[in-house]
């Protein structure tokens, strides 16, 4: 399995996302075994905490916790549900106590330490989903359409069924011996008012470019159909005519260049109902789209005698089943699958496990972590600590992994024979092995101080598009916040990476909270150790008239330079690659890359619009970027993006 990405040539276009990733390890570096027990302290280890002064760089928002009453009440409503009153209460930061005095969770201090401590420590890969992705690639120019069509092209039309043992799908009769025809969508026109809509009647909406479109299904009456080789029909009605049959017009979602909709025969009393497997209804719920759930209803298709299209395979089982003629299939592998197996061994412990602590199931014994984490707290005296009140994003998409032209590991270029982008996708395989693997860990570009303006939405868009859009309160650059960090019977090693993650030189930062595509969440930690001596805390209680406090600060360097020392002493020669120290080995390289301060050019880690995706242009690695734009310079060719291309491309992610 392929783990290098390759880098592309000057004059391959190349996509631009406000993310890019730290490539995977060769092998996992594990942990000192026998690790130290939580009954007692052991004077040869560390044992201490670090005070962190944590400052906003950009504007940082970190969404409160609902209330158990307000969850039992609302939890179930999607953000556009919620009463004027009650989105302001769920617009609000984090709080524990007073909403206007923000905190900074421990959780998300936590878990922003321990994801970069996983990368610079050559930590296991398991944070990676296993569900199966969907996907439909309709005239696609790359691998996946020539892979899509092939699995597609044998299509068989039918009905749901509900049984008490699950769903069925019961096969819709031959039309002139064919399992679907098609008729021309402006022969319709004239009888769509006359037409019998079924499961919720003919469902009307706008296109992104202003056309008023119809979606639904009906009963139709059909007569002649075209002659053999052709299987549109030509003449129909809305009503029963001598020598028409009844059957079923199914009009789905427009796309640019569809002229035609389907109609299907009735369901064949006489046919055998094929059981569909649940993992398969599993599979089609977790590829319903949000339109699919506005248009179809909040089931799609699983209603008993809803119309759809299906394959099966050799054995005649359901593969996948849809709305539409061309519905999304899923891939056989997940991204989990495309995690090198030496580097997602989960018997393995490594340095995260050994500090944070692992659980691994009922029946298993896990190990508790050395460290606890407080909550960020507001320091006083810092007047107005807000951006602008509540306001609405740009619309926070959350990841989507089916652009494997960005999230899978690219090595191939372009067959330049046939003009066809030859690249891996979550199917393709390499004899009978997963041909590449995951790009590695995601993190999102910095963008400096960004303002209110890079931020916010436009009024106009959030009150068309209220569904997809949320209400937030974020704090403005240049907020204070104190959090502690305590920890017990550490090794060197184990506090050197802790302190190494923490510390970043000042050319860099952390990010934490919602917001990262947009610039948010940018964060400088100052973090001071103290370490205790453990024999003098129980030595005395009393130091004069007060408590005895033996604990002193301490030079980070030592611990980190263990650090270090320990990892380049236990990465793979491959991971090495002739590197003389930690910070030149390519991998620290690629973190450090992306957490630059204040970040390569906005323009070239924005997201793409949507039309820029159809042709699967891949994302290059994080050190491809300024170096293409260094060409770009050269040649007097660079091209910004204007402020409204910006504002165009802002919020998808396919």
């Amino acid at each position: 399995m392929k783990i290098e990405h390759r880098s592309l040539t000057e004059e391959e276009p190349r996509a631009e996302a406000p993310y890019n990733f730290v490539q995977l390890p060769h092998k996992i570096v594990k942990a000192r075994q026998c690790l130290p027990g939580h009954d007692k302290y052991d004077d040869k280890l560390c044992t201490g905490y670090i005070d962190c002064i944590i400052t906003t760089e950009s504007p940082t928002y970190i969404r409160c916790g609902m209330t158990p009453e307000f969850y039992r009440e609302n939890g179930y409503k999607s953000f556009d549900e919620l009463s004027e009153d009650q989105q302001k209460q769920m617009a609000s930061f984090f709080f524990t106590k007073d909403e206007n005095s923000p905190v900074i969770p421990a959780s998300s201090i936590r878990g922003m330490t321990r994801t970069l401590l996983e990368i610079a420590s050559y930590g296991k890969v398991s944070w990676v989903t296993n569900d199966k992705i969907a996907y439909r690639a309709v005239v696609d120019k790359s691998s996946i359409g020539s892979y899509y069509m092939e699995k597609v092209k044998n299509q068989k039309a039918g009905y749901m069924e509900k049984k008490a043992d699950g769903w069925y799908i019961r096969p819709a009769q031959k039309l002139a011996n064919r399992d679907f025809c098609t008729v021309r969508a402006k022969d319709i026109n004239n009888i769509v008012s006359k037409l019998n809509w079924k499961f919720g009647g003919k469902k009307e909406y706008t296109t992104s470019d202003g056309k008023k479109k119809f979606c639904g299904v009906c009963y139709i009456y059909v007569g002649n159909v075209a002659a053999e080789g052709n299987n549109r029909i030509t003449e129909m009605s809305a009503i029963k005519e001598k020598g028409y049959r009844q059957a079923m017009l199914i009009v789905t979602g427009y796309i640019n260049g569809k002229k035609n909709h389907c109609v299907i025969g009735l369901p064949d009393k006489e046919a055998e109902p094929i059981k569909i497997q649940d993992s398969v209804i599993d599979a089609y719920k977790a590829q319903m789209t949000d339109w699919q759930k506005d248009y179809i209803g909040r089931d799609g298709v699983l209603v008993d005698g809803y119309p759809v299209f299906y394959i099966q395979d050799g054995n005649g089982d359901v593969v996948m089943f849809g709305h539409t003629l061309m519905f999304r299939l899923v891939y056989e592998s997940t991204p989990f699958d495309h995690i090198p197996p030496e580097v997602k061994d989960n018997d393995v412990i490594d340095l995260a496990d050994a500090i944070f602590g692992y659980a691994l199931g009922k029946d298993e014994k896990g190990y508790a972590g050395r460290v606890s984490f407080t909550d960020g707290v507001l320091l006083p005296g810092q007047g107005d600590i807000w951006l602008n009140g509540i306001f609405s994003p740009h619309i926070l998409a959350s990841p989507k992994p089916s652009a494997f032209q960005h999230y899978l590991i690219q090595d191939k270029p372009n067959d330049k024979k046939t003009n066809r982008k030859i690249l891996n996708h979550y199917d393709s395989k390499d004899g009978n092995e997963i041909a590449a693997a995951i790009r590695g860990h995601k993190l999102y570009w910095h963008k400096g101080n960004v303002d209110l303006t890079y931020i916010k939405a436009d009024d106009n868009d959030v009150k068309d598009k209220k569904t997809q859009y949320t209400r937030i309160k974020p704090v403005r650059s240049g907020v204070k916040f104190r959090s502690r960090i305590y920890f017990e019977n550490l090794r060197e090693e184990e506090i050197g990476g802790l302190l190494w993650v923490l510390m970043l030189p000042d050319s860099y930062r952390h990010e934490i909270g919602m917001g990262k595509p947009y610039g948010m969440g940018a964060v400088k930690l100052e973090p001071t150790l103290y370490i205790q001596d453990i024999k003098k805390r129980y030595e005395g209680l009393f130091d004069g008239d007060t408590w005895l406090q033996p604990i002193c600060k301490d030079e980070p360097k030592k611990y980190i330079e263990a650090f270090k020392k320990y990892i380049m002493d236990n990465i793979s020669a491959e991971d090495a690659n002739k590197a003389r120290d930690f910070e030149q080995l390519e991998r620290i390289k690629m973190l450090l890359k992306i957490l630059e301060w204040h970040g390569p050019d906005k323009d070239k880690t924005s997201y793409m619009s949507i039309d820029k995706f159809k042709d699967r242009k891949v994302l290059p690695g994080p050190f491809d970027i300024e170096k293409h734009d260094m060409n770009s310079n050269k040649k007097g060719n660079r091209v910004n993006a204007s402020n409204q291309e910006r504002k165009r491309n802002r919020g998808n992610d396919i």
